[in-house]
């Protein structure tokens, strides 16, 4: 799927989000030219659909998906058709209002692409920004993944050990900027700290490193994979055996990880108000000295 970005994409107040993809150069008019699963187009199939049932024929477009056995090449075979009802009267003719959408190469399809108004579904930041389905991480460094609330007791914040690398992380209410915290952590922030600490290895000498892994299945018919993440300690295993340097991290009842938690010098993160040269916590969305708002000015974290 070369130069697709993968997003949702809705018409306000009418139909959607979905999930889509699009070539964000590709546009019409300013709305997104999106391309659609065959699963996906079903729903909007049965949403553009539904529709009628509220409007007029006269003011919907539908779309349909008509579905056939494997074929003799074993493959399921299906016909996606759009109707352009609007057009019934002024064309009379049922091939003239009918499109039939054929797949891309990848097994997609182009629904409502330079005529539907598809703008992207967007995601609210806690910073109060409003950001595109595909921007995955806000300009004030909060992750799309970390924005629905927050496990009890808890709060949501980005954490570091030493130097500048902070990641996004829950933890206890009660925690204080300075001092030393127990993070945990989404799978996907999991997995980018398994490549910056095996990375980090790579540059040294890895008997002094300890490094995550996240070992991950194929996806099942549902999407679904099976995931062990392991922390490994080669300090240990030089001066012990692999099996006491290796342990696994399992995920607590939130499916959230806490990485490092014995061993690791984790403090909250903060960002330095440029109005009145203050350090705040980084989850603090204004400044605890003078009330500037941290997303209205460049933060530094540490």
């Amino acid at each position: 799927m070369q130069n697709l970005t993968a997003t949702r994409v809705l018409i306000p107040g009418v139909i959607g989000p979905y999930d889509a993809h699009v070539n964000l150069a590709d546009h019409w008019n300013g709305y997104a030219r999106p391309l659609f699963t065959l699963d996906t187009v079903r729903k909007i199939a049965a949403d553009t659909q539904a529709l009628t049932d509220e409007c007029s024929f006269d003011d919907v477009i539908t779309a349909h998906v008509i579905d056939g056995d494997s074929g003799r090449a074993g493959h399921h075979r299906a016909v996606v058709l759009v109707v352009n009802w609007q057009w019934w009267d002024a064309d009379g003719d049922a091939k003239k209002v009918t499109d039939i959408i054929k797949p891309t190469v990848d097994g997609l399809y182009g629904i409502g692409g330079g005529n539907w108004g598809w703008e992207f579904h967007t995601w609210d930041c806690r910073c109060k920004t409003k950001n595109p389905w595909h921007i995955t991480v806000c300009q004030c460094g909060q992750p799309r993944s970390m924005q629905d609330a927050a496990p009890k007791g808890m709060i949501a914040t980005r954490v570091c050990v030493d130097g500048p690398t902070t990641y996004p992380a829950f933890v206890v209410d009660h925690a204080r900027y300075g001092e030393r915290v127990t993070p945990y952590f989404t799978l996907d922030t999991v997995r980018q700290l398994a490549a910056d600490t095996q990375a980090s290895a790579a540059q040294r000498d890895p008997r002094s490193a300890e490094t995550i892994h996240v070992l991950e299945t194929a996806p099942d018919a549902a999407g679904e994979r099976g995931v062990i993440v392991v922390h490994a300690d080669w300090f240990a295993e030089h001066d012990y055996t692999p099996a006491e340097a290796v342990s696994v991290v399992a995920p607590d009842q939130n499916g959230l990880y806490a990485i490092g938690r014995d061993g690791w010098h984790w403090r909250i993160a903060w960002w330095w108000c440029t109005n009145c040269r203050t350090d705040n916590a980084w989850h603090a969305d204004q400044c605890s000295t003078c009330g500037h708002a941290r997303n209205t000015q460049p933060a530094e974290t540490n």
